[in-house]
Parts: structure tokens; sequence; C-alpha cells
């Protein structure tokens, strides 16, 4: 007990509770229970809330997935047929795969990397290094990348140093451009901080940054023919309110022939948006403020994709503004 004890600081702990099986049978146990005043308490909450909040926590004693494998595994044991732990399970493999080791991305300078679309990932993009890339001042962080090394699918964050530039070159499959900050010009003019860029297959430019800028930047992830380009000054549309009170939304890529959606969201202190199911997962980036997914919290530049399914609630104490993609993990699927 004194193991037990230590192990569940935090919690209160009962005694000597009399408990009755199915079959009749009694004896005492004892609980830990957590309360409001504990950090890390859920309250009542849906499956997929329970399991990102075990997927995400850990304690002295090691990772609560580890807990949550062992139980569902010694209820099977026993024969026991308990489906709310088994639908907490079930949502759990969905955000981390399998169950052999706790959650981790791949960040380092291969060439894939997180190219494993049916895991949950998130990356701080602050602490990674930026990379040098082939054109003189512009460096690059990668948070996905799949192919050859100038080639392939991405998804990065790229920085263009002042008086930087690259040579003219072509889209296959096309190209997504957000501006976080700065300037980034091209043949078609200056494109301020804030601005959402579009190029579909076959465009061709020559980017440039007189002063610097910062981009999150999708290659080869925006294929089809009858795609269109199109430059969006978000500055200029205004907040339309979403389904959620304290969440407005600004919808910056909509097409009726394709599943994929691209959209601002802003969250006003203490905003909720609840589980939402997206058959083709969602990708989300911190523009502004902070977002709170469970127990965790993501600050700017933080890099966040869901597999497809229920992605959990998502809130803001603090209030915050993200760039989301939704349903579009088929358009990133690695390169083979």
């Amino acid at each position: 007990m004194q193991y037990l004890d230590e192990r569940e600081t935090g919690f209160t702990k009962i005694d000597d509770v009399l408990f009755i099986s199915n079959e009749g049978e009694s004896q005492k146990v004892c609980f830990y229970i957590a309360d409001e005043e504990y950090p890390e308490y859920l309250g009542e909450a849906n499956v997929t809330d329970i399991a990102f909040q075990i997927y995400s926590s850990y304690g002295d004693s090691g990772w609560n997935g580890d807990y949550l494998k062992n139980l569902a595994h010694t209820l099977r044991r026993m024969g026991v047929e308990d489906s709310h732990v088994y639908s907490i399970e079930s949502e759990f493999i969905r955000f981390n795969g399998k169950f052999s080791n706790a959650p981790k991305s791949i960040t380092h300078n291969s060439l894939e990397v997180n190219t494993n679309l049916n895991v949950f990932v998130s990356i701080d993009t602050k602490e990674l290094q930026f990379v040098d890339s082939p054109s003189n001042g512009v460096r690059r962080k990668r948070v996905y990348h799949s192919g050859q090394a100038e080639s392939g699918r991405v998804t990065s964050i790229v920085e263009f140093g002042a008086g930087s530039s690259f040579k003219n070159h072509p889209h296959p499959e096309g190209e997504e451009i957000y501006v976080i900050g700065g300037v980034f010009s091209d043949k078609r003019g200056d494109h301020e901080a804030g601005t959402y860029i579009l190029n579909s297959e076959g465009f061709e430019h020559a980017p440039f940054s007189k002063d610097g800028c910062l981009l999150l930047v999708r290659l080869r992830q925006y294929h089809g023919t009858d795609r269109p380009s199109k430059v969006v000054a978000t500055a200029n549309i205004p907040w339309t309110d979403s389904l959620y009170e304290g969440v407005q939304k600004k919808i910056l890529f909509s097409d009726n022939a394709y599943p994929d959606s691209a959209l601002l969201l802003k969250f006003n202190e203490g905003a909720v948006h609840p589980p939402t199911f997206y058959e083709g997962g969602y990708e989300m980036f911190v523009l502004e403020g902070t977002l709170d997914i469970g127990i965790n919290s993501y600050d700017v530049h933080n890099w966040i994709r869901f597999p497809g399914g229920v992605v959990p609630s998502l809130s803001s104490v603090s209030g915050c503004t993200i760039l989301v993609k939704e349903n579009g993990l088929y358009l990133a699927e690695p390169i083979i």
C-alpha cells in the first residue's frame, strides 16, 4: 500500500469500501479519487477525450498508456467484457498506432519524416533547427517529408532571409503557402503576413523576399488539374460565427469537388470546439495565443496533426488563432 500511496500522490484515498461483484461476492477495497483541485482532472468526458488524455499523460511511475494496455489485457484474460475500457483502448490505438512505445515524433533530417499518417503528431517548431536549402539565404524546418530530398512531398516552416530568392521553378502537384510573418513576393506582387496562397499544378514562379519572411509551406499536397490558383489576403475577410459559441472562422479554401478545406479558426477566451469527426484527418498550426487539447497546451508555431476519425475537444483558456487543414491527409500520402 505504501507504494500505491506514493504513486497516487495528489489523489484522495478512500479505504474500506465494500465492493460486491456480479457474482455476489464481496470484499473491502480502497479507491484513489481525483477531484476538481487535481491539476489533470478531466471530469465528465467522452471516450475520445479520455483516450487522448491517457495518451498525453506521464507520471513518476511511467506512461499512462501502459496502464491502459495492462488493464485491457487483464480484463480480456479474465474473460471480462468491458465495452467502456475497450472503446477507450480503440481510440487510444488510433492516436498512437501501437502500444509498444510511448509517443514520439520523428523530426530529424532524414528523407522520411512523420510519414505514418495513422498516428497523432505534434511538434513545437520553435525547438527545431533551421536547415539550409539549395538557395542561399533560404532555410527550412521540415515537419513532414516523403520522397526525394528536393522534390518530395513536404510540410515545412520556411524562412527567407532579407534579399534571398529562389530561381524560377514549377510546382508539380501544387503548393500551399501561409505567410506567417514578413513579406513574401513573386510575380503576382508582395504578400504580407496573413496571406494564404494556393499554386495549382503547372504554376511557376521565382519567389523572393526583400526584407525577409516566415512561411508555412506544403509542397505536392494540392494535386488536381482543375484546382484553382489563388491569393487570399485573410485580413480582408470578415470573421463569421462557427457552430460553436466563441469560435469564429474564415474559410480560405473549399470546393465541392474535393474533400479537403482550409480555414482560420479564432477561439475567444474559454471557447470550446467539441469532438468532431474528420474522416480525412485534421492538421493545425498555431498562429497566435495558446490552443488547449486535454491537458496539453500548444503555443505559437506548434504544428499538430490528427489521423482520420474523431478529433478531441479543442479549446483555449486565453484565446488563440489557428490555421486548419480539414480532411487533407489523402493529399499527403507518402511517395512510394
